[in-house]
């Protein structure tokens, strides 16, 4: 290759537009790979942190189930619903770090709340109390 004073003004021009192509691609290189790299790191960091909250809402599942064993025939109704939401809740997140018993318990909890709330069936009344809207 040629020394640099010893090219032409096109030589020049050429090796110049080169030295810009390959610039330009090199930068184009290192920012996808700086988003590659991010990307990687926002999802080993949603990773971690869901690994954390289910790590965090296993102990205050198995306390809630305990306290409702304990407790659930005597607390009020209204307090017995909004623990079972939350237990609910926290085993949404928790998924398979719950044993099957744990399991069986809150599924037992959510059908035993949901079965107070139900209001008692009516029997139908009879056709002669009915009002027909006939003036009779």
């Amino acid at each position: 290759m040629k020394p640099a004073h010893d090219r032409t003004d096109t030589e020049t021009q050429t090796a110049a537009a080169a030295a810009a192509f390959l610039a330009g691609a090199l930068q184009e290189q290192e920012e996808t790979a700086r988003r590659l790299n991010a990307a990687a790191e926002a999802k080993e960091e949603a990773r971690r942190r869901t690994a954390w909250e289910k790590a965090n809402a296993v102990p205050p599942v198995r306390t809630t189930l305990r306290t409702l064993r304990r407790n659930g025939r005597t607390m009020l109704g209204t307090e017995k619903r909004r623990k079972v939401a939350m237990l609910t809740d926290l085993a949404d997140k928790v998924g398979d770090q719950l044993t099957r018993s744990e399991i069986n318990q809150i599924k037992a909890w959510k059908a035993r709340v949901q079965g107070e709330r139900k209001p008692p069936e009516r029997a139908p009344k009879s056709d002669r109390h009915r009002n027909t809207g006939t003036g009779q």
